[in-house]
């Protein structure tokens, strides 16, 4: 069975705010349980961000950020997602970011899940290619 990681490792925010403080904050998961990972219907994993197909019961990965340095009146004027794809396939290429409301380090494998696979999407399909290395 062939198999698509992703592993999501830098999201840069360029941030403007009112005092001119910050032009640019780079954020990454922290390397503790459960900040990054992947679930299905049936378990919980810790680490890479391993998913599968658009349907079934394949993985769906998750990494969650912490923003905190960015000050409170900050506006956000663009976000650059960085990703590594590794062995990707022709059946499972694409990403899609949603909207998980729960903590995914706290949370159920079939909270997860089911917020992953049916949450609101906050970006569109994009095609990772057919080629491993950074995206």
């Amino acid at each position: 069975m062939k198999k698509f990681m992703l592993i999501i490792s830098i999201i840069t925010f360029a941030v403007c705010n009112l005092f001119a403080q910050k032009d640019l904050e780079t954020c990454r998961p922290q390397s503790s349980t459960y900040w990054t990972g992947r679930c299905d219907l049936y378990s919980k994993h810790n680490g890479e961000i391993k998913v599968g197909l658009a349907t079934g019961n394949k993985f769906r990965g998750w990494s969650k950020f912490d923003i905190s340095n960015i000050p409170d009146n900050a506006v956000i004027n663009s976000i650059i997602l960085k990703f590594w794809v590794n062995d990707p396939t022709t059946d499972n290429h694409y990403l899609i970011i949603t909207k998980v409301s729960s903590n995914p380090v706290t949370a159920s494998y079939s909270t997860l899940w089911n917020q992953i696979y049916n949450g609101t999407w906050y970006a569109e399909q994009y095609n990772c290619g057919l080629t491993t290395g950074y995206k």
